[in-house]
């Protein structure tokens, strides 16, 4: 039986779910509506935030999210997804409601869905793999509904796990509940008595020294590469428009001009203020100010080194400045 509900008014949700002891939630802004910004927001971030409350509320004993690749870390290619409005964010946002509410859950990140029919399973076996792991790869909706079913079908070696799912060539044909259950379970962590083993393990088993959360910081799946490179980039888009705007000075004749101090000063200024809050262990995804969020600071930082690549590809082809040549490219 079909029932009408909206995600964007949570007092529909109620009705909708009824008796339900399990919810399989597929929400995701429609592809159609790519440039409509708040979808994203309002569907897979406090749409689904909605739908986990209400589900908490009803009793509900097993929720199963697809969420995407790319959600609980940054990685080449599935984070470009977050150009689009940030719909990572936002599904990251939903996730982690999840987590915390206490209902036993299942995430589900898939690779790309957009290409594969129902027949890649055909070609392709479904290859489960841990959290934050796989940033990269296709899987069919079909293969994804089947894992979903299979993780209904097998509570107890799905429940309380982030699974990431892509569908790989000529690989065994593993069963998913066998393939469920050799998945580490992601366990909430809770506050233990001061004096207690369990305060001493919680405070100091698991926490990395000093020097530990440099290198983290300074590698390169680390936060703090991105971070500085979106900084810079958006301070160099800026500085090689005026400069072309003012001169007429082109990108590679600005490279040409004998070197000086000023990028070199402000690349290291730009590198010494961010990482502070990072060894402290501040995510740049928490900060706030007002309207002004890190989550777009990092988008607009994206943005600009995107076009700082577009604008190197563009004057190479015409030869001369990126003023001369609008948008898109002719």
């Amino acid at each position: 039986m079909a029932v009408v509900c909206d995600v964007t008014r949570p007092d529909t949700l109620a009705t909708a779910l009824g008796d339900a002891s399990v919810v399989i939630s597929c929400l995701g802004a429609p592809e159609s509506e790519a440039l409509n910004p708040g979808l994203p927001k309002a569907i897979d971030g406090d749409g689904t935030v909605a739908l986990v409350k209400v589900a908490k509320a009803a009793g509900v004993r097993h929720f199963v999210l697809v969420s995407s690749l790319g959600t609980g870390a940054f990685g080449w290619p599935a984070s470009v997804l977050n150009l689009f409005w940030n719909v990572l964010e936002h599904k990251k946002e939903a996730e982690d409601a999840l987590v915390a509410s206490g209902v036993p859950y299942t995430i589900l990140r898939p690779g790309g869905m957009e290409r594969p029919t129902d027949e890649y399973a055909l070609t392709h076996g479904t290859v489960l793999h841990p959290e934050n792991t796989q940033f990269g790869g296709q899987v069919s909706r079909l293969q994804v509904a089947q894992l979903a079913a299979a993780c209904v079908a097998h509570p107890g070696a799905a429940a309380n796990k982030v699974v990431e799912v892509v569908a790989a060539k000529d690989v065994p044909l593993r069963p998913l509940a066998r393939q469920l259950e050799a998945l580490p379970v992601r366990v909430k962590g809770t506050p233990a008595a001061p004096g207690t083993a369990g305060a001493f393990t919680s405070r100091y088993a698991y926490e990395a020294d000093a020097t530990t959360r440099a290198l983290q910081l300074w590698g390169f799946g680390g936060a703090l590469p991105e971070l500085v490179n979106c900084r810079i980039g958006m301070l160099a888009f800026l500085g090689i428009a005026y400069v072309e705007a003012t001169s007429g000075a082109s990108l590679a004749a600005q490279l040409a001009q004998p070197a000086h101090p000023w990028p070199e000063a402000i690349a290291l200024g730009v590198t010494l203020m961010s990482l502070p809050p990072l060894l402290r262990g501040v995510s740049p995804r928490q900060a706030q100010l007002g309207p002004f969020s890190a989550g777009a600071e990092l988008l607009n930082g994206r943005a600009a080194l995107l076009g700082l690549a577009l604008v190197s590809v563009q004057e190479f082809a015409h030869g001369g400045t990126v003023w001369a040549h609008p948008w898109p490219f002719y």
